[in-house]
Parts: C-alpha cells; sequence; structure tokens
C-alpha cells in the first residue's frame, strides 16, 4: 500500500510541475522571459535531464521552453497551510490530518477541526498524523522534492516515545531523500490518546 501511495505521489507532482512550467512558457511568450534565463538550466535543458524527464512530453515541453522562454525562474514551493486550509475547509498541503477532529487555538479562538469529507464512510480512511509511520512521510517528501524546484514545508509528527536516534535517521533519510527542508517536528504523548473507535 505504501509504495502505491509513493507511486501516486510522484505521477500527481510530476503532473504539477508539468502544468507549472507549461503555465511558465506561456506566459513569457505573452509577457517576455525572466530577465536571466539565458544560459540557465532551463534554457540548456539541464533541469529536465536532472530529474530524468525523458518522455516524449517531456522532450517536447523542453524544446518549447529552449525556444519560448520561461517567464519564472522558480516555480514550485509546498507552503504550510495550516491557517488557510481552515477557511479552505481542506487538509493543510502535504500534512496528514492532525486528527479526524479536535480543537486547535488560533489568534484566542478555538477553532473546530474536522477531516474533509468526513462521515461514517470515511472514518476509517484517514489515520491520525501521530500514528502514521514517519519513514513513509519523509520517503513520500523525498518523491515529490524530484517535482519541487524549491522546498516544501515538510513535518514530522512523532510520539513522547521517539528516541532521539530514531528522529536522526528520519532527518538522514530526509537529506539522503533531497527532502531540502523539515519544517516543525511535532511531537505528542499516545499516552492521553484516547480510543476513537470505543467511544459512543
Amino acid at each position: 500500500m505504501a509504495t502505491e501511495i509513493l507511486a501516486f505521489a510522484d505521477r500527481l507532482f510530476e503532473q504539477i510541475n508539468f502544468a507549472a512550467i507549461q503555465a511558465s512558457t506561456r506566459l513569457a511568450r505573452e509577457k517576455g522571459r525572466y530577465a536571466c534565463f539565458e544560459g540557465s538550466d532551463w534554457q540548456t535543458g539541464a533541469y529536465f535531464e536532472k530529474r530524468g524527464y525523458q518522455s516524449e512530453r517531456w522532450q517536447h515541453l523542453a524544446a518549447e521552453v529552449a525556444e519560448q522562454g520561461m517567464r519564472n525562474a522558480y516555480l514550485l514551493a509546498i507552503a504550510p497551510t495550516s491557517s488557510t486550509s481552515i477557511i479552505a475547509g481542506t487538509t493543510a498541503g502535504i500534512d496528514p490530518v492532525m486528527k479526524r477532529f479536535f480543537l486547535e487555538e488560533k489568534k484566542g479562538a478555538m477553532l473546530p477541526r474536522v477531516a474533509p469529507a468526513l462521515s461514517d464512510k470515511t472514518w476509517w480512511i484517514y489515520k491520525d498524523a501521530h500514528l502514521i509511520n514517519q519513514t513513509w512521510s519523509v520517503r513520500a517528501a523525498g518523491v515529490r522534492q524530484r517535482h519541487i524546484d524549491q522546498a516544501q514545508s515538510l513535518n514530522l509528527y512523532i510520539t513522547n516515545e521517539f528516541t532521539m536516534r530514531q528522529l536522526l535517521n528520519l532527518y538522514i533519510l530526509a537529506w539522503e531523500s533531497g527532502v531540502k527542508t523539515i519544517y516543525y517536528v511535532r511531537s505528542k504523548s499516545l499516552e492521553v490518546a484516547e480510543c476513537e473507535s470505543c467511544a459512543s
């Protein structure tokens, strides 16, 4: 299951990157290239080679970029979107849901947070962030990073039972996977967690 999720993340972020590059090329045609395009990895094609983009559609896009240029030197950065997600009623960017439902304090107010489309049918689809194996979270970030030219705000969710060695191993794995940043390490004790499936 986890390898399928990594493959999905790879396809999804490749498509997002493709669309972003395509849009920037169209903007360059309309409004002009960014100032330092000449000699850039975009113009030389090195950007595409470094990421292993070799399919026919990528080769076509690389040729279009070399000819038309790029409006933007940089395209993708995945921000922490906790506050925005409250307004939009979505999850916070690439983060898993903290819990299916909980109260969060924002600027002195307690806001109820509920996983999107939570119902009796979707209840078991969601897994609390602190219960997810963080090795897979880091690996997913590594897969995404190939398609992100800047950085992503990766949060780690650990329990208080985590050792420093385990945490260090996650940092090393992130570095080995090409992840550029770890934003927060959020810890939580599992001893206080109530059995949600037992609640009536």
